[in-house]
């Protein structure tokens, strides 16, 4: 009788070890499918490395290269090189700059990108790879498309939101991607994506190459629609000269056509 009552015990526990690891994979199984699908495309090296992966994530994007408000489908892209003198080589470069909607403005100025930061005049273009900031910058952060390059001086965060170019209407992308240029270490640099809601959609982290350029984009392929990019550049900002935690700067930014909410 006593092992009886053993076998049965055993079939019992047997029973509830397999529902609890059926439960378990269903579980993880729903995780999977709730996470959203990402194309995610990553080169380092000079020009000519990151050439063929740009090429690619452009035609992700949208073929069709757009300059003027009122456009649908293709893509934005944003080299700085309209910013004029007024706005380089100091920090009082507007967040909504490449955000106007005053018709008398040039269409340069309507690409629907909305740059902040937590602290106050934090945002440069500089003209001389920041060579002004601290001598020897220019050989670490060399320039992908001539002349103008971006970055965060006292932080290393900066967010993009996005308006329909022209208009004050929030807007939407599906992708976005950025040419990070001296990324020092792995896993300091990325781009954070968040939706409507605030929740984030992933994390991706730039492939480090010292002195040489470091492209990331990432594409959404399902219904996920992106209100932010939380761009993280090294460990602080450039203007931290006395310090050797990695720093990072920008140059071409591109995503696709925003559209309204």
């Amino acid at each position: 009788m006593k092992n009886k009552n053993n076998i049965r015990l055993l079939i019992a526990m047997v029973a509830i070890i397999f529902a609890a690891a059926t439960t378990s994979c269903k579980k993880e199984e729903t995780v999977k499918e709730q996470l959203p699908i990402s194309e995610v495309l990553k080169a380092t090296g000079d020009s000519l490395s990151i050439s063929a992966t740009l090429a690619q994530f452009k035609s992700l994007l949208g073929d069709s290269l757009n300059t003027a408000p009122g456009k649908i489908g293709g893509r934005r892209e944003i080299n700085w090189d309209a910013v004029p003198v007024t706005f380089q080589d100091n920090n009082t470069f507007p967040s909504d700059f490449f955000a106007q909607t005053d018709v008398a403005l040039p269409n340069g100025r309507k690409r629907g990108a909305v740059f902040t930061t937590s602290l106050a005049n934090d945002l440069r273009i500089s003209s001389n790879g920041f060579d002004d900031v601290y001598a020897g910058f220019a050989t670490q952060f060399k320039v992908f498309s001539k002349k103008l390059i971006f970055g965060s001086m006292n932080g290393n965060i900066v967010d993009v939101t996005f308006k329909v170019p022209g208009q004050t209407t929030d807007a939407t992308v599906k992708g976005f991607g950025v040419i990070f240029l001296d990324v020092d270490k792995n896993d300091k640099t990325s781009l954070e994506f968040f939706d409507e809601t605030g929740k984030s959609l992933g994390k991706f982290f730039a492939i480090a190459n010292d002195a040489k350029f470091s492209f990331l984009g990432v594409k959404f392929k399902d219904a996920s629609k992106v209100t932010k990019v939380r761009i993280t550049t090294g460990e602080e900002g450039i203007g931290k000269i006395a310090s050797s935690y990695d720093k990072v700067a920008m140059d071409d930014f591109l995503y696709d056509e925003p559209v309204a909410k």
